[in-house]
């Protein structure tokens, strides 16, 4: 897969979903990304970034970019079987509508067997609008590996990706920390999994990153070791920083 170029408008969709997005169990949010509108500089929010990351001890990559956008939910019935299905064909068909998808505790999915998860995750590569993709507390496990590292190497589009709230182990996220590098992504979370992530799993994460300056946000939850914590910080400015570049290079040749 080619180097992927990254839109001006893909910076935080992760962090203003969590700062805009209240996930239910029983809700399907659908947001269309809108572009930065705000006036302020790379500069300024590469600023808040660091500031943020001093103020929480490097927890986490975020940007503290205020929310521009409202989520819409389903209807307060609640999802049905039949409405995944319905989103599955909308995202094939490219319905614009689903540039932004969170289906965080959705009731149905999370009762799918493991197989019918991985297919449902694997079907979404072919989703020509999909940017960012929310999967917190579904259930997954690292049987859906496969399906997630087919889906981000796969999807030409997608550049934001939560999968919180799982049971992601080592095994499983190695497998995708070795595969970002051929990513289209510019955002991943995989914090609060039930089980605190490896040492093994948390290094291999960071080398990815480290190799993949299109990736400005890594989420990994509580760091507790100071150089752990240090390294997210070093990588996720310097990264921060070669997008603020190649925003310039952009404008420049405008």
């Amino acid at each position: 897969m080619g180097t992927p170029v990254k839109r001006a408008n893909s910076f935080s969709a992760l962090d203003r979903w969590k700062q805009a997005a209240v996930a239910t169990t029983s809700t399907v949010t659908v947001q269309r990304e809108q572009p930065l509108v705000d006036g302020s500089s790379v500069r300024e929010r590469s600023a808040s970034f660091k500031a943020s990351l001093e103020r929480s001890g490097a927890d986490t990559a975020t940007s503290c970019q205020p929310s521009r956008t409202k989520p819409h939910t389903s209807s307060s019935a609640g999802p049905q079987r039949g409405e995944l299905s319905d989103l599955a064909s909308r995202l094939l068909k490219g319905d614009a509508s689903l540039s932004w998808l969170d289906l965080s505790g959705h009731a149905v999915l999370t009762r799918y067997s493991q197989a019918q998860k991985s297919a449902y995750i694997e079907s979404m590569k072919n989703a020509p609008a999909l940017e960012t993709l929310i999967l917190n507390s579904i259930g997954l496990d690292s049987s859906n590996a496969e399906a997630i590292v087919t889906l981000i190497t796969q999807s030409a589009t997608l550049e934001g990706l939560s999968l919180e709230g799982n049971s992601l182990t080592e095994p499983a996220l190695v497998a995708i920390a070795d595969v970002l590098p051929k990513s289209s992504l510019s955002e991943l979370s995989v914090a609060n999994q039930r089980k605190d992530l490896s040492t093994e799993a948390v290094n291999r994460l960071l080398s990815a990153m480290e190799k993949t300056s299109t990736l400005v946000s890594l989420s990994l939850g509580t760091l507790r070791d100071d150089a752990v914590r240090r390294r997210h910080q070093r990588v996720s400015m310097a990264n921060v920083e070669a997008m603020r570049v190649r925003r310039q290079q952009v404008a420049a040749a405008d």
